[in-house]
């Protein structure tokens, strides 16, 4: 009767039972290699979602690296426009400074030498009074 029973219930539930094939055994084995080759290829190995999503994130961080560059490179050209803007405005401000300096010293130069000719027509005139 119990051999009756033992075959009913390996029957039935065979997965239950888990017997290994020699072949898996000599991949476990650590005198025959010691590592299941099968089960370390699928470790090295990174299924496709997970790859993609990799690939994914070196692709957005890549784009994300060539904005900032072109943003970058977008800066710099304004700053180094602003910068010949502000040298040109500060170049003719300049030479405006320079021609009213330049007017300025004519103006004193006239001034002074009216200066020196009305001193002489006081002098020839208080000479004269006093003649």
């Amino acid at each position: 009767m119990a051999a009756v029973v033992d075959e009913v219930v390996q029957g039935t539930v065979p997965e239950l039972y888990y017997q290994p094939s020699p072949e898996s055994v000599k991949k476990l084995d650590p005198l025959e290699g010691g590592v299941d080759k099968d089960r370390s290829d699928d470790r090295k190995r990174v299924p496709r979602k997970k790859q993609s999503a990799v690939n994914e994130r070196k692709k957005s961080y890549q784009d994300l690296m060539l904005r900032k560059r072109e943003q970058n490179k977008r800066a710099a050209m304004r700053y180094r426009q602003r910068k010949k803007a502000k040298a040109f405005e500060m170049f003719m401000e300049e030479k405006t400074l320079v021609n009213k300096n330049k007017r300025l010293q004519q103006k004193v130069r006239d001034i002074q030498t009216e200066i020196r000719a009305l001193k002489v027509l006081m002098r020839v005139l208080s000479i004269n009074k006093t003649s």
